[in-house]
């Protein structure tokens, strides 16, 4: 299944439009993490106004988890306020998405590592922050399993572990979640060309 991700809000971003799916294989993960900042600030809106009668603006995980795993996980509406809000500048912002992710919000955890990875607002980086952000919400988060498995690959904490980057890879790809699959599947494709390169 093909996306596309345009900004809604020109006034919180701005950037041409990428096609998502699985990183490499359609465009990077340059162009993928910035639509995910995006869409998780202007389309979240829509997955949380699905189920009016949750009290925290959150749709149900279990019904979401269990139809398919590549649709966007829920995202609540103070997290996507206080998202907006610590990217306009406003610092109080950033304490209620850290005093949320702390209570074990993994949508919490999951922005807070989208905006301070290394395709969020230059002003907001912290690839090292945002991959701890990540490990904490991957027990609950597709997705959040997915980027601790990139920031593995990367080495973002000074050297690449790419038998770890294969093994999250592995478990999101076990659960059906698409970007995991295709990624593993580049892993393993790199190391068989560097088998043959030595």
């Amino acid at each position: 299944m093909v996306r596309h991700c345009r900004s809604r809000s020109a006034t919180t971003f701005s950037f041409r439009p990428e096609t998502t799916g699985c990183g490499r294989c359609s465009g990077g993960y340059n162009s993928e993490m910035t639509c995910r900042v995006a869409f998780l600030l202007t389309a979240a809106t829509v997955v949380c106004a699905a189920s009016p009668g949750d009290a925290m603006g959150l749709a149900d995980p279990a019904s979401s988890a269990s139809e398919d795993p590549n649709k966007p996980a829920p995202v609540g509406n103070d997290v996507i306020e206080s998202a907006r809000r610590w990217i306009k500048g406003d610092l109080g912002g950033r304490s209620e998405l850290e005093a949320l992710a702390t209570e074990g919000r993994s949508d919490a955890q999951e922005m807070l590592g989208e905006l301070m990875g290394s395709h969020g607002p230059p002003a907001l980086r912290d690839e090292l922050a945002a991959c701890g952000w990540f490990v904490k919400a991957a027990a609950s988060r597709l997705d959040s399993l997915h980027n601790s498995a990139l920031c593995a690959e990367k080495g973002v904490n000074g050297t690449p572990d790419l038998a770890r980057a294969a093994e999250l890879y592995r478990q999101a790809a076990d659960r059906g979640y698409h970007k995991s699959m295709c990624a593993l599947g580049n892993l393993y494709c790199g190391a068989r060309r560097a088998g043959r390169a030595n």
